[in-house]
């Protein structure tokens, strides 16, 4: 499991620009006095997802209306802050210090000290924060119905998901299995990136889109990026 937050440095974010603080925590990626110093993912449905939160609307909507004005909100992000997008970002332009705010899977931060270019006297100045109903999300292990070995899948489903085994793989690699009570030897800085059961009937999956309004999405990913590169 894991949930899509905000990943920011202590050391860089004076305290009434930090996200925690903020009444609208997504408006951190909107401060013009970190242009150049922000990250996103470069991933259309989080992306635009994030900027419909942003407006308190459906992260899951076809509306095209809804999705323009997300879009235009990400231009304007593109324009005045000169916002970077990549997929490493939580696990290094955020690390070395280059980002002050990065879009970031609580996963990522969780295991930046094992693949990323944190190192120990930066690892404390690298906080987390996850918006109240903000986006969740899980990653799947599936056995197919007509699989050879059904027995022994099952069986290895079964050591996956033993408390012990899973909190060993968490230690790995920073994603949260959904088994046993919260896991243990998380620093206190990134405490907000350990989800609770409430957390994922608070939260909001990024569902399937149908065929026209993921194109929609795209077209506007699209918009974003011809703004960036101009």
């Amino acid at each position: 499991m894991y949930s899509t937050g905000i990943g920011w440095r202590r050391d860089l974010v004076r305290d009434a620009d930090a996200p925690e603080y903020l009444k609208n925590p997504y408006d951190a990626y909107w401060n013009e006095r970190y242009r150049g110093a922000v990250g996103i993912y470069d991933d259309y449905r989080e992306a635009i997802a994030m900027a419909l939160l942003r407006s308190g609307e459906d992260p899951n909507t076809g509306d095209e209306g809804a999705i323009e004005r997300a879009v235009d909100d990400l231009v304007a992000l593109a324009e005045d802050v000169d916002v970077e997008v990549s997929a490493e970002g939580a696990y290094a332009e955020l690390q070395t210090g280059e980002y002050a705010f990065q879009q970031s899977w609580s996963g990522d931060l969780l295991s930046a000290k094992r693949f990323g270019a944190v190192t120990a006297d930066d690892a404390g100045r690298v906080a987390y924060t996850w918006p109240r109903g903000g986006i969740v999300g899980c990653d799947l292990t599936a056995i197919c119905a007509k699989g050879r070995n059904p027995v022994l899948a099952h069986a290895f489903l079964d050591h996956l998901l033993d408390v012990r085994v899973a909190l060993e793989n968490f230690r790995w690699n920073g994603y949260q299995p959904p088994v046993g009570d919260e896991p243990p030897a998380v620093p206190a800085y990134l405490r907000d990136a350990i989800l609770h059961p409430n957390d994922l009937t608070e939260g909001r999956f990024l569902r399937p889109l149908g065929p026209e309004a993921d194109a929609r999405w795209r077209v506007g990913w699209q918009q974003f990026l011809e703004a960036r590169s101009r």
